[in-house]
Formats: structure tokens, C-alpha cells, sequence
């Protein structure tokens, strides 16, 4: 099981690096923070919240919520 959920994240963060305009569903800015993004990933009845920023258009991964 925790090979799917790493493959989900993998999966995810590829969409996020070929798209140009992600959806909200996936990628949403959080209000508040300047440039503080939040990752989403739905896993059976799960969420994982995984916490980013962008630097000069480059996705940079900062922490893992719950």
C-alpha cells in the first residue's frame, strides 16, 4: 500500500511539472501566504497535504502536512 500512495505523489507532482495551468483540485494557493502552495493527494479515504513553493518557476517541495 505505501508504494501506491508514494506512486500517487509521484504521479501528482509530475501533472504539476507538465501542466501549465493545474487544476485547483491538485495545486491551490493557500490564502494568507505569499506563495505558499498546497499539494493534494486523495489516497482510498485519505489526504495527503504535502506544502510547496515555486522558486523562478521550479516546483520546490517544503514539508509534508497530514
Amino acid at each position: 500500500m505505501i508504494n501506491l500512495i508514494y506512486e500517487t505523489r509521484y504521479q501528482r507532482f509530475e501533472l504539476i511539472k507538465q501542466v501549465e495551468r493545474v487544476p485547483k483540485k491538485f495545486l491551490e494557493h493557500l490564502d494568507g501566504t505569499d506563495g505558499l502552495y498546497e499539494v493534494r493527494v486523495e489516497f482510498q479515504s485519505n489526504i495527503y497535504r504535502i506544502f510547496c513553493c515555486f522558486d523562478e518557476g521550479r516546483l520546490v517541495v517544503l514539508f509534508n502536512g497530514f
